[in-house]
């Protein structure tokens, strides 16, 4: 006790103390500590020393004799006093390390003694000493000396791993997991060893839960920060193949941890953490691994073995194996989507046949990878829907309650992007089923079953408005529930309502507003979930109820706020305090300013983003009314290291970020910036939107590329454009209040370094050298950055040259073969919305992009050729007919595979998207140059392959294309009456999803055919060879008729 205590006062004693007696208390410590026979008081010793040593380093530069305690100790005979020798080593890198690193050689050659000692006490005190001193220099060059001991360091912890000495191998592995994450090569020549090794910790199940943390944890690190060594070494494969095997030795089904990773993890009241085993223990580890590979390691490298493994596992003949084989299919997914969705084809048969396995778990792992995949592989397998559909239904009546919960997951996720008219079919099956599920005694079930009629509202629309009813009577005995195990339900009842206000709009709601509102309101004054829910249900309806919140404001927003300024941090009393010690000592630095616990917990989180989320909502809804709420809304969102968008948490940041285009909205609607500025205009700011602006464009330019984490610097990149579609030109032509640059000039210069892949989140997601430039892109930041360019071009206009110089290059990297399909579609969408806000001064990029497009309209998939045949036609209106003529015959001929629509595709959700779009190129280059067209061969190939089926906005073009033909009595448009008649009638039909100004069109033509002698005869002989489409012949008659 009392070396304990001489610790603590050791510096400020010795400062005291004469020159003489310093040295004196210096000998006599060295001394003591060979000397005292008893252990723990000659530890505490060394602690005095290392305590001291920060003192005499600090005024003396030296204390020679250390070192020479630290030799003697090291060779002395009794292997306590061995051991000794690294604890003050350990000590002395906390207090001294500076001075230590001249030594780093020689303290590594005294470490690899010690792990070469027979003793294993000194191995494991040498072990301790070296984890400590790594982490000490770890930003040092000289670390890299250590390297030597990382040998010997590994056969201790094989050795000790075999004797059971788990805490030495956990301690080792922490060792790696340090060295893993260092910029320096540290680790690299020990790969082939570390991983086995750390897989084979991992996945023995008599081991210790922490060593097995421990051992994932370093492999959680080496493949976030050496992916490419990883693959490079031919590790992925094996790897992978022992993660799939920790998954089939489990008897539990693997849904609850596969449900945590989707962040959507339901539980019932029953649930409880006594619960949790051994086995999902080893699961959750497995799936956080295979998770963090499908992210990290490029995908070339992953895809194919992971796939492989996958198909193995779910062909076998072990029920438990086929369930592995099918949740690592769902867990991969999200982070490999780009490479998964040209497959779907191929891997949905047997992922759709497995949720109808014998074996129950294997069915909930099929539902809950279907589930991933409908949620990251949109919108492609849309085009699946015909398979899919009915494998949900089927899935809803199953046995088991576990696969009817996941199955309402698949559904929610499939829901998301679905075409009303491919849901409406379908949709009193659907309820049928999810209201039977309400009634399960499973309370998962019934949440689910409640998010998955809120999926099926938004997706159908105004279709869903025979539901209305029946569905608000049965949330009304859900919406008041006070029993606390059932407020999730009740939350999600309130969630299911505000998305059937999304989807039927106000006229059909309002009656239902009240009952929402009061079920909101009482529930923002609610522990836990339910606040969360109920910010949901204020977010989403705001949307549609607009001016009706107005009463509720002076309410609402100042409880939203309180709820945003919520300290994320709270502070812990420090142990030292806690035993009394109200003493500083001189000298020592006062960390107290770190005694902060940092709240982590999920519902904590998802309340502030949704209180977020509710601000922004009314913010942007209820206009002029919220700025009385403005100021001190915007200063809990950007105030200096307290707002907001200085959270510790993405989500909210994120949130944060999206908020302020919404404040920037209700100052500009106050300042009577009603809508939008023309391209290119420069409007008068008033000074409360100058003020606004500048706040809001500071807060985006900074995160843009300072933030670390990819969502809020998307999410900040999305917000800064939603800004300046609100204030146009005169939102670039504003300065810097600090360094006078216009913010214009240093959006362009940001953008610049995002192209490079050198902001902040783009470096931190891979520290690795001389990555690959052909790698995965981080999809988030950089599509956000894309539309912003787009969007410049759109706000700027001609004017964008000037800018797009600078981008031009650097985005066609993104182009070539060897990036993913989304890089590609990307950038060619990004080019061809550029060049058509720039016009005719877009012309000189046609030689850059055109070879292309060309590769781009044969690809594999309907994003890139759709985005390639969309390129075509804005080159064909922004070329003269001149420049355009030489390149027609070899633009028809790269279309014309396209044009061809697969007679399959009779819908929007199977593509067709592509074609759309190639048929209205063909029309634009018509349209500029009709001399050079065969029209012969080119109007029958349209003709065949309308209507459009998902791009309607392309209708525009071609009929203008088809009625000119008419009125200039183009012998072949003559010569198809039927056909084109055939298209007009899909163009003016009741089921028409086309465009008022193609109606329009449309019928203006056929007024002039049937007001022109000419072409009346021509008409009525093509609706007599109509007479089999009696449906057709009735639209054009109605259409001609006076």
């Amino acid at each position: 006790m009392a070396a304990l205590i001489l610790k603590k006062k050791i510096n400020t004693l010795f400062s005291k103390c004469q020159a003489s007696d310093q040295a004196s208390v210096k000998q006599q410590l060295l001394e003591l500590a060979v000397s005292e026979p008893v252990k723990v008081v000659r530890s505490a010793i060394v602690g005095v020393i290392a305590s001291l040593a920060k003192n005499v380093f600090s005024v003396d530069g030296n204390w020679p004799e250390v070192f020479t305690l630290l030799m003697q100790l090291l060779e002395h005979s009794d292997a306590n006093m061995r051991a000794l020798c690294f604890n003050l080593v350990s000590q002395l890198s906390e207090h001294i390390t500076e001075h230590l690193i001249p030594h780093t050689e020689t303290i590594a050659q005294m470490i690899c003694s010690g792990f070469g000692d027979a003793d294993t006490v000194v191995a494991v005190a040498a072990l301790g000493a070296l984890a400590v001193y790594i982490d000490a220099i770890a930003d040092d060059a000289s670390v890299m000396v250590l390297q030597s001991t990382l040998t010997p360091m590994l056969e201790v912890m094989q050795r000790c791993i075999a004797s059971g000495d788990e805490d030495v191998v956990a301690e080792g592995l922490e060792v790696v997991q340090e060295c893993a994450t260092m910029d320096k090569p540290m680790i690299n020549d020990h790969i082939e060893f570390v991983v086995p090794f750390a897989v084979q910790v991992m996945k023995t199940v008599d081991y210790e839960i922490a060593t097995r943390n421990a051992a994932g944890q370093a492999i959680l690190n080496i493949v976030e920060c050496r992916p490419k060594l990883l693959a490079k070494k031919q590790m992925v494969e094996p790897v992978l193949g022992a993660l799939v095997e920790m998954l089939a030795s489990t008897d539990s089904s693997g849904t609850g941890t596969l449900f945590s990773m989707a962040e959507m993890q339901p539980q019932d009241e029953e649930d409880d953490d006594d619960d949790y085993t051994p086995e999902m223990e080893t699961q959750e580890i497995a799936q956080m691994c295979l998770d963090k590979m499908a992210f990290s390691i490029n995908s070339k490298a992953f895809v194919d073995p992971a796939l492989r493994i996958c198909a193995q596992c779910m062909e076998s003949e072990d029920s438990k194996t086929r369930k592995a084989g099918c949740a690592m299919l769902g867990i991969v997914v999200e982070g490999c989507a780009d490479s998964i969705r040209p497959l779907l084809g191929a891997i949905l048969p047997k992922l759709c046949q497995s949720t109808s396995d014998p074996e129950y778990f294997v069915r909930e792992c099929a539902c809950f990878a279907l589930g991933q995949f409908s949620e990251h592989c949109q919108p492609d397998i849309l085009y699946h829907h015909q398979t899919i559909l009915p494998v949900i239904f089927t899935a809803l009546e199953d046995q088991r309650p576990t696969v009817q919960s996941t199955s309402c997951y698949v559904l929610e996720n499939f829901c998301e992007n679905l075409e009303p008219t491919t849901l409406v079919p379908f949709l009193e099956l659907l309820m049928t089923r999810l209201v039977a599920l309400l009634s399960s005694p499973q309370r998962s079930t019934q949440e689910m079953a409640l998010a998955a009629i809120s999926a099926a509202a938004v997706a159908s629309e105004i279709n869903f408005l025979p539901y209305v009813e029946g569905t608000v009577e049965m949330l009304n005995g859900l919406l008041f529930i006070t029993e606390p195990h059932l407020l999730d339900v009740r939350g999600r009842a309130l969630e299911c309502l505000g998305h059937v206000a999304v989807a039927v709009g106000k006229e059909h709601f309002e009656q239902y507003f009240t009952v929402g509102m009061q079920s909101a309101l009482d529930g923002t004054k609610a522990e836990g979930g339910l606040c969360e829910y109920s910010y949901t249900f204020i977010a989403n309806t705001a949307k549609v109820m607009g001016d009706t919140f107005n009463p509720h404001l002076s309410s609402l927003i100042p409880h939203l706020l309180d709820v945003i300024r919520e300290s994320e941090l709270s502070a812990y009393a420090d142990e030292e305090d806690v035993l009394g010690d109200d003493s500083e000592e001189e000298g020592e630095d006062d960390d107290s300013e770190g005694n902060f616990h940092l709240n982590v917990e999920e519902g904590f989180i998802n309340s502030k983003k949704a209180a977020l989320s509710a601000i922004g909502s009314l913010a942007e809804h209820t206009g002029a009314a919220f700025f009385p709420f403005l100021e001190d809304t915007l200063n809990t969102i950007i105030a200096e290291q307290v707002g907001v968008v200085y959270s510790f948490h993405r989500i909210i940041r994120a949130e944060a970020y999206m908020c302020l285009q919404y404040l920037l909205k209700v100052a500009c609607i106050h300042g009577g910036v009603m809508e939008p500025p023309a391209q290119g205009a420069q409007i008068s700011l008033d000074p409360i939107i100058t003020e606004v602006s500048h706040v809001v464009m500071t807060s985006y330019l900074t995160a843009m590329i300072e933030d670390i984490e990819m969502l809020p610097a998307s999410y900040a990149i999305e917000g800064l454009m939603g800004a300046l579609e609100l204030i146009g030109v005169a939102g670039l032509t504003l300065c810097d209040k600090e360094s006078n640059v216009a913010y214009g000039d240093a959006l362009v210069n940001h953008i610049g370094i995002i192209l490079k892949e050198k902001a902040a989140s783009q470096t931190m997601q891979n520290k690795e050298e001389d990555e690959d430039e052909d790698g995965d892109h981080d999809n988030l930041v950089m599509d956000a950055t894309c539309d912003l360019i787009s969007g410049l071009a759109k706000v700027i206009g001609a004017g964008f040259v000037q800018y797009f110089e600078q981008f031009k290059k650097p985005l066609l990297k993104y182009t070539k073969p060897s990036r993913s399909y989304s890089d590609r579609a990307m950038v060619i969408g990004c080019y061809a919305e550029v060049m058509k806000e720039i016009g005719p001064d877009a012309a000189p990029y046609a030689d850059a992009i055109l070879p292309v497009v060309q590769v781009g309209l044969t690809d594999s998939m309907e994003a890139v050729r759709r985005n390639s045949a969309y390129c075509v036609g804005v080159l064909a209106e922004i070329l003269s007919a001149e420049a355009l003529a030489p390149h027609v015959p070899q633009l028809l001929q790269w279309l014309h595979p396209l044009c061809i629509r697969d007679t399959d595709v009779v819908m929007t959700d199977m593509g067709g998207a592509d074609v759309d779009n190639a048929l209205s190129s063909v029309a634009r280059i018509m349209k500029t140059c009709l001399s050079a067209i065969p029209v012969q061969h080119v109007l029958p190939v349209i003709l065949a392959a309308m209507p459009l089926r998902s791009d309607y906005n392309e209708a525009i073009f071609i009929y203008e294309v088809l009625t000119h033909l008419i009125q200039e009595n183009e012998a072949t448009a003559l010569s198809m009456m039927p056909q084109m008649l055939t298209v007009f009638a899909q163009a003016i039909s009741d089921e028409s999803k086309y465009q008022d100004d193609v109606k329009v069109l449309v019928v203006s033509c056929l007024n002039f055919m049937s007001s022109s002698p000419q072409h009346q005869s021509l008409v009525a002989a093509a609706l007599q060879q109509l007479g089999d489409q009696p449906g057709v012949v009735q639209v054009i008659q109605g259409a001609i008729s006076p």
